[in-house]
């Protein structure tokens, strides 16, 4: 499976843009994880590092991408 992917994100008028976005391909699977800075709330870049780096690396850990993703999310 080939993608093309593309990325867009703006700062919303805000001076910062604190909004963090990670994708990885593992065989015919993919995982595109946003997590949403909440500008104007402190450490919004921090958390949303945070979000998308766990995510990812949740994901990363699995054998093989899960069957049930709500479940997978959940836990």
């Amino acid at each position: 499976m080939n993608l093309d992917v593309w990325r867009y994100t703006t700062s919303g008028g805000r001076e910062l843009n604190e909004d963090s976005s990670v994708w990885e391909k593992k065989g015919d699977n993919a995982c595109f994880i946003l997590g949403d800075g909440l500008g104007g709330h402190r450490g919004g870049k921090l958390a949303s590092d945070f979000v998308t780096a766990s995510m990812l690396s949740a994901w990363r850990s699995q054998p093989t991408p899960p069957n049930d993703r709500a479940i997978w999310l959940e836990e």
